[in-house]
C-alpha cells in the first residue's frame, strides 16, 4: 500500500520555522478554508493575454506558496493585533502590469501583505506598499515573538520600525537592555530583539 504524501501546510509540516514560530502556530493559528482561484489552465491562458507570455516559475510559486500556507489564519501583532488569513491567489485583470500573488496575508482592514513574483513579502498595497520581508516565514517569525512579548515584560521583547540608518543605534540600545536581535522575526526596515535567557527560543 502506497503511503499518503504528507502536507505541505505549513501547520502540518512546519520545518524551517523556529521552535517559537512552531509554538505559536500550534496554540494560536487554525485553517480554514479559502479558495485558490484560478485554475493553472485559466492562468497560462490569461497571462498569454495580458503579458504575451506565460511565466512558469510564476505559476509554480503561486502553487508552492498556496500549498504551504493558504487557508492559516490567526490574530497577528505585526498587523496591529487584526485576525490575519493567508489567502494568496493570482487572478490578473487587463491594466495589470505586474505578476504579483495578492491578499498573501489579508484583513478586514486596509492593509496587509502581497508577494512580488520572487516571493518577497510587501506590506500595505500599491503605492503605499512597503517591501519588508524575504518570506511569509518571516511574517510568522514575528508575530510568534510578538506573541510571546505579551506573556513577558515589554523589556524581554523590543520591535522597532526605523529608516536603515537608524537601525544601528536602535540595536545598540537593545544590547544594554540585554536584547539580542532575531533576525528571522525583523525585515528590512523593522528590527526584533529579545532577551537570550529566560525567554524561550
Amino acid at each position: 500500500m502506497r503511503r499518503k504524501p504528507e502536507s505541505e501546510f505549513v501547520l502540518d509540516s512546519p520545518g524551517g520555522l523556529s521552535a517559537r514560530a512552531q509554538r505559536f502556530l500550534a496554540a494560536e493559528a487554525v485553517r480554514v478554508v479559502e479558495d485558490p482561484g484560478p485554475s493553472d489552465a485559466e492562468l497560462r491562458e490569461r497571462m498569454a493575454e495580458l503579458y504575451g507570455t506565460v511565466d512558469e516559475d510564476f505559476l509554480v510559486l503561486l502553487r508552492s506558496v498556496q500549498r504551504r500556507y493558504l487557508g492559516l489564519s490567526y490574530d497577528s501583532g505585526y498587523f496591529d493585533g487584526s485576525r490575519v488569513t493567508y489567502s494568496p491567489t493570482f487572478d490578473p485583470e487587463p491594466g495589470d502590469t505586474d505578476l504579483e500573488i495578492l491578499y498573501a496575508v489579508s484583513m478586514e482592514a486596509n492593509v496587509g501583505a502581497s508577494l512580488t513574483d520572487k516571493g518577497q513579502v510587501e506590506v500595505g498595497f500599491d503605492q503605499w506598499g512597503l517591501m519588508e520581508f524575504d518570506s511569509l516565514d518571516n511574517v510568522i517569525e514575528s508575530d510568534a515573538l510578538f506573541a510571546l512579548s505579551k506573556r513577558f515584560q515589554v523589556s524581554e521583547v523590543s520591535f522597532r520600525n526605523l529608516a536603515a540608518d537608524a537601525v544601528r543605534s536602535s540595536l545598540a540600545a537593545d544590547s544594554e537592555l540585554g536584547l539580542t536581535e532575531v533576525p528571522e522575526a525583523g525585515g528590512r526596515y523593522s528590527r526584533a530583539s529579545a532577551k537570550s535567557r529566560g525567554c524561550p527560543a
